[in-house]
């Protein structure tokens, strides 16, 4: 249904707003009607050829290809309804010259909404950038001053995923020396017999390059319910030595003796896959009231009555918006996070922009690019961002 309702909003603002005010009377409009109709409805072409992920099974140059002229719709509807605006207004202030300009300016505006769509494509394919955080808490146990965490999220290994991509988004990771590598979900497009190569050889990178004392830490997100694999890919995870959470925590022990425990919940995509949902309770059960507590979630929320028992929380999903207009969807979907570090009740929240890019929309425009997120604990009430 909300591939219906979206397939169908973006063939009807394109077509009511540029397509019919600008081709009625041409013999151009059937065929630009049908090309619409063709674009809007790309990803329910996807998902009726069994491909729920959106085209994660074509190879990388028709991905870009199709999504940037996806893309380029997206755009071009976003911006249709302000600019059938401008045009009314020039009506009723009887400007007419300018309103015979209207199918020259349309066009231009079609050629501004691909190019920038290729662009945004190219974005959301290059690699990510290192954001660094100094976080500081009374939380910290002096035997975790100074400990380097690096979250990987939202990697999406789909089809087009080279060997060479992912062996540099390893790099990236393996260069920030991590002392704990936490992974927040959404790793793979696919099932485990067709991405378990590609996720096998990204962190057999991570181990061949780095050593982090505290180990490898991951939660699911909603793309691994959606793979029809999950038990699969957490059987999978745990095999590679990755300690997963399920509304579950493990503790974690310094040199010197002091404790810190990292907990995770499962993502509520499980209820629609008969999966158990987020339980922040039973995922800090057993954790002493002294203790610290980081939180790992693939989606944000609200910290009151979730994260409460953490100070410092991991989060990804996002993709940090995107693109302008559609960050305001995804903020509104996501309990009003998009991107970066937030400070809300006495606690840090990091919503990552994602270390990879969703195939099914690959697009990105600064400052909603890939990161590569790398905080730096402190024993203290710090909070740094550079």
């Amino acid at each position: 249904m909300f591939l219906l309702m979206m397939s169908g909003g973006l063939f009807l603002f394109a077509w009511l707003f540029l397509a019919l005010p600008l081709f009625r009377k041409s013999r151009a409009f059937l065929p630009v009607t049908l090309a619409l109709l063709v674009l809007a409805g790309r990803d329910l072409f996807f998902y009726l050829n069994d491909q729920p992920w959106y085209g994660q099974e074509y190879p990388l140059w028709a991905n870009m290809l199709s999504s940037a002229l996806f893309g380029a719709l997206v755009i071009v509807a976003i911006l249709s309804v302000p600019w059938a605006i401008l045009f009314g207004i020039f009506r009723l202030l009887k400007m007419e010259a300018i309103r015979e300009l209207r199918g020259g300016l349309t066009f231009v505006l079609i050629l501004l909404s691909c190019s920038a769509a290729f662009f945004c494509v190219h974005q959301g394919y290059s690699m990510p950038s290192d954001i660094n955080y100094t976080v500081g808490s009374m939380m910290v146990p002096r035997g975790f001053d100074s400990t380097r965490i690096v979250q990987v999220t939202d990697l999406h290994f789909f089809k087009g995923t080279s060997d060479r991509r992912i062996d540099d988004l390893a790099k990236r990771v393996i260069a920030a020396k991590p002392d704990l590598i936490l992974f927040t979900g959404d790793l793979v497009d696919g099932t485990v017999g067709q991405r378990s190569a590609q996720l096998r050889r990204f962190i057999d990178d991570l181990k061949k390059g780095c050593s982090p004392r505290f180990g490898m830490i991951s939660v699911p997100g909603n793309h691994e319910y959606y793979s029809g694999d999950y038990a699969g890919w957490m059987s999978f995870l745990r095999d590679q030595g990755i300690t997963v959470l399920e509304n579950s925590n493990v503790k974690l022990t310094a040199e010197n003796g002091d404790a810190l425990y990292v907990a995770g919940v499962t993502d509520r995509a499980a209820e629609r896959f008969g999966g158990e949902k987020p339980d922040f309770a039973k995922a800090t059960a057993g954790i002493p009231r002294d203790s610290g507590v980081i939180m790992l979630s693939h989606r944000p929320y609200r910290p009151q009555g979730t994260f409460d028992r953490a100070f410092l929380v991991f989060t990804g999903h996002t993709h940090g918006g995107m693109i302008p207009g559609v960050d305001l969807i995804v903020k509104y979907e996501n309990e009003g996070y998009v991107s970066g570090l937030y400070h809300d009740y006495g606690r840090s929240l990091i919503v990552s922009n994602g270390t990879g890019i969703w195939s099914g929309f690959p697009l990105r425009l600064a400052p909603h690019v890939a990161d590569n997120v790398i905080v730096t604990l402190k024993s203290e009430n710090t909070l740094k961002h550079r």
